[in-house]
């Protein structure tokens, strides 16, 4: 199989999982044009959260990707927050393919996953 043809089937799991997930949140999924060469981001709030789920054709299998910013970092304690959350990172790591991480562009910290939607149910 091409990589073209990789692309693409990893560009209609994609499609299928923010589908799904729109379905699952209760929201409308807007309309928009696409193709499987060019990267695509979706931002939905669920339950006062917000996550931009997204699809980048240059990130090889694991082109799907989820980016949920949680808030700043406490001012007091962040040192007993961060480490909880370098602690948390492992797990995510492992067991999902994800990290806890601050945004520097935002300061904030946010919880980022990637994986092959090929491979998403």
């Amino acid at each position: 199989m091409s990589s073209t043809d990789d692309r693409s089937n990893a560009f209609c799991s994609f499609l299928g999982c923010v589908e799904d997930f729109y379905r699952h949140a209760g929201i409308e999924l807007p309309y928009f044009e696409s193709d499987a060469q060019s990267p695509l981001t979706f931002e939905a709030g669920v339950r006062g959260m917000k996550f931009f789920i997204g699809y980048d054709p240059g990130a090889g299998e694991t082109s799907l990707f989820v980016y949920c910013p949680l808030g700043p970092v406490p001012p007091r304690g962040s040192e007993t927050a961060l480490r909880l959350l370098l602690a948390l990172n492992l797990r995510a790591a492992r067991e999902h393919n994800a990290a806890y991480c601050i945004d520097t562009a935002t300061d904030e910290v946010a919880y980022y996953l990637r994986r092959n939607p090929t491979q998403v149910d």
